[in-house]
């Protein structure tokens, strides 16, 4: 099965969010985050859509990270300053990646 590491960009969207994550359901990709992508979803809907209620955001995310067996990468920090991209922000994503196989 293929190993894809969700960035924060596609699960932001809810509905792009819940196709994703589905398509992990069905077994068609292993989907992989980190906390840090989490992190990052998160804070910018908090931001941009104070409207949500965070109690229900925490659930969302609690319910993502329960959803599917082993999707959590952890051990790719100590990569992440072996690279240079021009997005710096994007090195703790490309270490996941490449530590999640």
């Amino acid at each position: 099965m293929q190993v894809v590491v969700y960035d924060a960009n596609v699960l932001y969207p809810s509905t792009l969010r819940d196709v994703l994550i589905r398509v992990g359901l069905a077994r068609l990709v292993q989907p992989k985050w980190t906390e840090q992508i989490l992190d990052e979803v998160f804070r910018n809907l908090r931001t941009n859509r104070p409207d949500l209620d965070p109690e229900r955001l925490d659930r969302t995310r609690r319910l993502m990270n329960d959803s599917i067996r082993d999707v959590t990468v952890t051990g790719h920090e100590r990569l992440i300053n072996q690279f240079n991209l021009p997005d710096q922000d994007d090195r703790h994503v490309l270490a996941a990646a490449i530590h999640a196989d």
